[in-house]
């Protein structure tokens, strides 16, 4: 993964009043993101530029050189005036930024932000590196507006307004109300007092940053470490726990902050190493260590803040005193607080959020807590109990979003994940679930990521899926699950570089979860980079040797590798030590039989025999694999007669049916499997 510091022009751009036509026109909205998006990708591609990521309706982007940035900038407008039904808001800004697993980091990006958010609708404005970089263009007329102090900005920022190509020109009046920002006007009566005051702030601040920030190499990123019980108490696991998903669920609501999971945060605990080889091995430059010293019916809770370069010190030290029923404004105004200190710049959505209050009965949430508690252990008995606990949430306080969310997820799971209940019993309550939480908050992120997770995998519905997924993540753009099945979506429509970003921003928030190294080394060996994939794989089950989803997929790359090399001997030897469940004697002494005396072909067509000889008893070939088996044989039609029936049950695996199939050239212009295709909306070869 790349990481390094250099110059580039930084482009941030917004839709101008998105989050008010979301809530009165939500369809709209979407149409406007989605044409937008169409724009802009296109003409980034154009200029040479570099999507590093989108923040709901905003986006951002590099270029190497400033003229490239500008014309791209103009030409954005100038479609966006013809096929948007909406104005965007440009800003850019030339200056040294860190680049770092698919994003950027640093002052630049701060200051293209600030100039973008007092831009005019419709408008670009650019700060003076980059006038001074396209002063020679005579084919870029700009206005020079003057100096502002802008928003988290340590000094004035000189600006211009592009010109021409009918974009609006700021009016004196705009012009003025800028300037009456400035410390100049509203303090300083002289020249020589403020051009002292400026020199002085401009010394103070560059020495204070070197001091106070250091190795700039880092990223603007965090962890908050698995809170610390001083209570006494050791029977208060649960509270703990979700008093420290909560606080990364609150922090993480800020786009400009990178916050890794909870998963990684929590193989931290007790592991014996300093802050800074916490710091060095997850790459954050800051670290929050919480903590609980009472708890009754309010809590003492505190929040240390340390930064580690140049020295490690503690820079920020929060105590609070909170009753229980205002817990939830509690995370939200740790995040607020936090971004004060650590001089982050917060979105006017992000503002909103975090200034979002809501009180909550203390023992509905103590009950969603150990709901939440008996989830994350993902088995079916826990799941059981985290049933009972989200609705004994909802019965004490049942205009509360959160624990609905919790129990569409849990029935979800129970009817996919572990398979114990027919859809046909699940599918109503997950569906009732969402639609109350949804009801209750539509700011939900969780929900609207499980909602995602069904229209991609049980309705095939992939611009619902996207939408959602959309959403979730504009709402928390820092939850890891969110951004990994956010990129097999996109692999599943074969958008594979933008799969690709999204997967390595998921990896980079949760790199010891299992599951996440997992879906990881999907899109890795999606793309061909089998070498990869078998390593997160290993990597999954160097955490949790019992993870089958990383188990089965490496037995699978390494029968494909045999196969492919034609190592027949491998391939069957692979199979026998894969293959298990009740049947599991006979078809082995059958299927080697087969091999050794007629060879590799046989030994399929025996696999093939047993496998419809028990049926669902043991461990049947899901179709998918069965249809590889036909393809191996050159029996297309069969082959696709176990993909039409998977899309007859709605079987998860068929949503990978366009990219994940190996010997896929067979199907290509199989009129069936074309037919599939379009019947699931999918792209074709």
């Amino acid at each position: 993964m790349s990481k390094g510091k250099r110059l580039a022009a930084i482009m941030f751009t917004d839709i101008v009043g998105y989050t008010a036509l979301m809530g009165s026109d939500e369809d709209r909205a979407f149409k406007i993101l989605h044409i937008n998006r169409d724009i802009h990708l296109e003409l980034i591609d154009r200029f040479a530029g570099k999507l590093i990521k989108e923040m709901g309706d905003g986006m951002l982007i590099s270029f190497h050189l400033a003229a490239d940035a500008v014309f791209c900038a103009i030409e954005i407008q100038k479609q966006a005036r013809a096929k948007l039904d909406a104005k965007v808001r440009i800003g850019i800004h030339l200056g040294d930024i860190t680049f770092e697993n698919e994003d950027v980091f640093g002052d630049g990006v701060n200051l293209a932000s600030r100039i973008q958010s007092i831009a005019d609708p419709g408008g670009i404005y650019i700060s003076d590196s980059i006038q001074k970089s396209i002063r020679s263009k005579s084919d870029i007329q700009t206005k020079l507006l003057g100096e502002f102090n802008l928003k988290n900005v340590d000094y004035p920022v000189r600006t211009y307004a592009v010109q021409g190509e009918d974009l609006p020109i700021p009016t004196n009046a705009k012009i003025n109300k800028l300037k009456g920002k400035g410390l100049k006007e509203r303090i300083f009566g002289s020249a020589i007092s403020y051009t002292v005051f400026v020199l002085l702030l401009i010394t103070g601040v560059w020495w204070g940053r070197s001091q106070f920030f250091g190795d700039q190499s880092k990223s603007n990123s965090l962890v908050v470490l698995p809170v610390d019980n001083y209570t006494g108490s050791d029977s208060l696991d649960y509270y703990m726990a979700g008093v420290h998903s909560s606080l990364i669920n609150g922090i993480g609501k800020i786009s400009s902050l990178r916050v890794p999971s909870k998963t990684t945060a929590n193989a931290y605990k007790n592991a014996g190493k300093s802050m800074k080889e916490i710091s060095s091995e997850l790459n954050v430059n800051y670290i929050i260590e919480p903590s609980v010293s009472c708890f009754g019916d309010s809590i003492c809770l505190q929040i240390n803040l340390i930064t580690i370069y140049p020295e490690e010190k503690q820079i920020w030290f929060g105590d609070y005193y909170v009753e229980k029923s205002q817990i939830l404004n509690w995370y939200n105004k740790v995040a607020k607080d936090i971004s004060e200190q650590i001089n982050v710049i917060l979105t006017p959505e992000e503002e909103t959020l975090l200034a979002a209050t809501r009180t909550v009965d203390p023992e509905a949430y103590d009950a969603f807590l150990k709901g939440q508690y008996y989830w994350e252990k993902l088995d079916q008995q826990s799941m059981q109990k985290a049933l009972e606990y989200f609705q004994l949430a909802i019965d004490i306080d049942p205009e509360w979003a959160d624990p609905y969310a919790g129990l569409a997820n849990a029935w979800g799971l129970l009817g996919t994940f572990f398979g114990v209940l027919p859809k046909s019993v699940t599918l109503p309550k997950v569906y009732d679930y969402l639609g109350k939480a949804l009801e209750l908050d539509p700011n939900s992120a969780q929900a609207h990521y499980v909602n995602a997770l069904n229209a991609v995998w049980t309705e095939f519905d992939w611009a619902k899926g996207e939408k959602e997924f959309l959403t979730s993540l504009k709402l928390n753009p820092n939850d890891a699950l969110c951004r990994m099945y956010y990129a097999h979506l996109l692999m599943i429509l074969k958008r594979s570089d933008e799969a690709a970003i999204q997967a390595n921003l998921g990896l980079d928030l949760d790199p010891m979860k299992p599951l996440i190294l997992g879906l990881y080394g999907v899109v890795m060996r999606n793309d061909g980079d089998h070498k990869s994939a078998i390593h997160y794989f290993e990597k999954a089950l160097s955490i949790d040797p019992n993870f089958g989803f990383a188990r089965g997929n490496l037995f699978s790359i390494q029968m494909d590798s045999a196969y492919t090399n034609r190592d027949y001997k491998k391939w069957i030897e692979l199979w026998v030590e894969k293959v298990d469940g009740n049947w599991f004697d006979e078809a082995r002494a059958a299927v080697l039989n087969a091999f050794n005396e007629k060879g590799h072909i046989a030994a399929i067509e025996e696999m093939l025999k047993m496998n419809e000889k028990y049926g669902n008893k043991g461990s049947r070939m899901i179709n998918t694999l069965k249809a590889e088996r036909y393809l191996m044989l050159n029996n297309v039609d069969k082959a696709v007669d176990c993909l039409e029936m998977d899309y007859e049950m709605r079987d998860m695996d068929i949503t990978y049916v366009a990219t994940n199939l190996r010997n896929y050239d067979q199907l290509k212009t199989h009129p069936r499997y074309i037919g599939l295709l379009k019947k699931m909306n999918l792209p074709l070869p």
